[in-house]
């Protein structure tokens, strides 16, 4: 883990320094004093250095899975919300440096959007209950994807701002700050789906 974690810090580095499209995994494998062979052993793409295996949605699916498992599912929802901002608390400077090359390269944000789809889709299957978030077999309601999109709608921006170090608060308090308007969120969005429908 340890390797993974220098190729990471210093492809990061080297990506912010000369952006990502100009950035060889020759260099970043010579900075780290590794082997190109090393380095794909770890990653196999340079752009699963950032968007590898461990990344943010895989990290999103086990908080969530663990909280559903003892809770409720907007509790749950919570408790994650809170465990991920916790997450991003501890390691700052790397989620800052992440975002910062993110913004600066169009493949990076497609892959991020993506990303960010595929969190959305795991907060609807939790909305559905717990049933349809451990079988996963079908996709999430209709009511609970407007859900979903409602909550991350709100998270999304925050926590881009909180990226970009408009926010200097901890992201855990501002989690705390945000989730009343959450969990309003998440309650008018039962009301709408039958309004939605045939009369």
């Amino acid at each position: 883990m340890n390797t993974r974690f220098r190729i990471r810090s210093a492809a990061v580095d080297l990506f912010r320094d000369h952006g990502f499209n100009n950035v060889t995994t020759e260099q970043i494998a010579a900075r780290v004093g590794v082997t190109q062979r090393t380095l794909f052993r770890h990653f196999r793409t340079k752009d699963a250095i950032l968007f590898d295996d461990d990344s943010l949605v895989e990290f999103f699916d086990q908080v969530l899975t663990a909280r559903m498992a003892e809770h409720p599912p907007i509790e749950a929802i919570r408790l994650a919300l809170r465990d991920i901002s916790a997450s991003y608390d501890r390691n700052v400077e790397t989620f800052r440096a992440n975002h910062q090359v993110i913004l600066d390269s169009e493949m990076l944000q497609a892959f991020a959007r993506h990303r960010t789809s595929r969190i959305d889709d795991l907060l609807a299957l939790s909305l559905d209950g717990h049933a349809a978030f451990a079988r996963r077999a079908e996709p999430p309601s209709v009511g609970a994807r407007i859900a979903a999109s409602a909550v991350m709608g709100l998270v999304r921006p925050v926590t881009d701002a909180w990226l970009a170090g408009e926010l200097d608060r901890p992201l855990v308090d501002i989690a705390d700050t945000l989730w009343p308007v959450l969990q309003s969120i998440l309650g008018q969005c039962d009301t709408v789906v039958p309004r939605l429908g045939p009369t």
